[in-house]
């Protein structure tokens, strides 16, 4: 495994990730749904989508 693909693999278990529920809590971005409309955009959503 890359260091990339660690790091980011240890962001998302931690709570802090570039999905919109996690930068939601910071102010980052308005709102923590997901574009998808089917919720909020967390790590389980986005891996039940994509497999």
């Amino acid at each position: 495994m890359n260091s990339h693909a660690f790091m980011s693999i240890n962001h998302m278990r931690a709570g802090y990730s570039c999905l919109t529920a996690s930068l939601s809590r910071y102010d980052i971005v308005p709102r923590a749904e997901c574009e998808c409309g089917n919720g909020l955009q967390k790590e389980e959503h986005v891996y039940l989508l994509r497999f």
